[in-house]
């Protein structure tokens, strides 16, 4: 496989990932249940180990729906990669909806892992784009 297919994969299963778990959560927290923030942030935080790049991080998060990464899931999203150095990739991901994504990668003993995502706003028929903002992890 092409590195730059690995580089997409591992970007289009984190966000396949988080999706997930938010999609388990919001209809358990439409049914009144409150005690499930635990679990749900136990849940998020292996999808973060496996996919992110290891670090003491706030925590961040919040139960979305939809899910943070669902403008990524429509048939016609691009994803483009970039090979930059040995030890670092880029994939830009660009939707159909209002909100374009960035992972930047490195390549660690394990394998690739997510270092930082930005995101971009734009309008709907592209003809404005605004700048990168980097999210938190």
């Amino acid at each position: 496989m092409h590195e730059e297919q690995i580089l997409i994969d591992h970007a289009r299963n984190y966000m396949q990932a988080v999706n997930a778990v938010h999609r388990k959560y919001i209809p358990l927290y439409r049914e009144g249940k409150r005690d499930l923030f635990g679990s749900y942030r136990q849940e998020l935080e292996l999808v973060r180990e496996h996919y992110l790049v290891p670090q003491k991080r706030d925590w961040q998060g919040g139960l979305f729906n939809p899910p943070p990464y669902s403008e990524a899931e429509a048939p016609n999203t691009v994803f483009q990669a970039e090979l930059v150095s040995e030890k670092r990739g880029m994939v830009t991901v660009l939707t159909n909806g209002k909100l374009d994504f960035r992972f930047t990668l490195q390549r660690r003993k394990d394998g690739w892992k997510i270092s930082s995502i930005a995101e971009r706003f734009h309008s709907p028929d592209r003809t404005v784009e605004y700048q990168w903002r980097w999210t938190d992890l």
